[in-house]
């Protein structure tokens, strides 16, 4: 009877090993595929805005190399650093939003973070890596003579509101944070659309270990630590902006409203009704919106 007892034992076990290594090893595939990849746009925008565009060339910690767009001014009133999404943007996407900031009076920079545009490397950092792109940005500008007794503010859309986020929580040298349509981790996205898909919650339950996983081998650094929902709260009492639209299908309102309920009393969240995933892209239109944003950073 315990012969019995222990060959089901045994076959239980490699049962549940082989499916642990499937999922990782399906986990990882997933993932790869939206991470090991480069974004370029066209230049079109990066040629309209030329005559008040400069070029800043810098380099990670790791070696990566990196470019940002820069609208300096004279005497900015603060510097703004905009950070896009990933798949289908790069620094040259907020362009637009960038120029408007600086006829406002700030020092804009437009940061092509790494594998996008035109900085090195063939992997997107999500909100992990990505942090040491915004940091080599950071000691730049305070290296630089007619910046470095400035105010930084982080604009961040999509992928780079969460690096805003995670990178605020530890840089004293961020003033103000604004994120919108951020994910509260990207662990909680990647599970977000399998929930989508209508697959039973002990499937979903059964990825969120293998996630974890290849998140902490791609990247080496706790994917847990390291996301949104947990650094926000340190940015405290530094403000932060947060904007998401109640009709987002990729980063749900229910993610904005969990980082709002996280992040104490130095952080506001604006609901953008009626309004996608991509509300960026005609946000500095809407004069509610625009003058909110404006508002919070002057």
């Amino acid at each position: 009877m315990k012969k019995v007892f222990l060959v089901i034992f045994l076959a239980i076990a490699l049962l549940i090993i082989i499916t642990g290594g499937v999922i990782s090893w399906h986990a990882n595939s997933l993932i790869g595929e939206m991470v090991n990849l480069r974004v370029e746009r066209s230049g079109e925008l990066i040629e309209y805005y030329s005559d008040f565009l400069e070029q800043v060339e810098l380099q990670a910690e790791d070696g990566v190399f990196l470019s940002t767009w820069n609208f300096p001014r004279e005497d900015p009133q603060a510097v703004i650093i905009m950070l896009h999404g990933m798949h289908g943007m790069d620094a040259s996407s907020l362009l637009e939003i960038g120029f408007d900031f600086y006829q406002e009076g700030f020092e804009v920079f437009s940061l092509d973070m790494r594998a996008h545009g035109m900085s090195s490397g063939e992997e997107i950092g999500l909100g992990y890596t990505v942090v040491r792109d915004v940091g080599a940005l950071l000691d730049w500008i305070k290296e630089s003579e007619k910046l470095q007794n400035k105010e930084v503010y982080l604009f961040g859309f999509s992928m780079g509101g969460a690096a805003a986020i995670n990178t605020a929580a530890r840089r004293e040298d961020v003033s103000r944070v604004i994120s919108i349509a951020s994910f509260t981790s990207y662990e909680d996205n990647f599970l977000y659309y399998m929930r989508r898909e209508n697959l039973p919650e002990i499937i979903v339950a059964m990825y969120r270990p293998a996630i974890r996983l290849s998140l902490r081998l791609k990247y080496g650094v706790d994917p847990v630590d390291n996301s949104p929902i947990n650094n926000i709260s340190r940015i405290s009492p530094r403000p932060v902006l947060l904007i998401h639209g109640d009709g987002d299908d990729q980063i749900p309102i229910e993610q904005g409203k969990r980082l709002f309920a996280e992040g104490g009393e130095s952080v506001d969240l604006h609901v953008a009704k009626g309004k996608g995933h991509f509300l960026i892209m005609d946000l500095l239109q809407e004069k509610e919106t625009r003058d909110l944003i404006l508002e919070f950073y002057n």
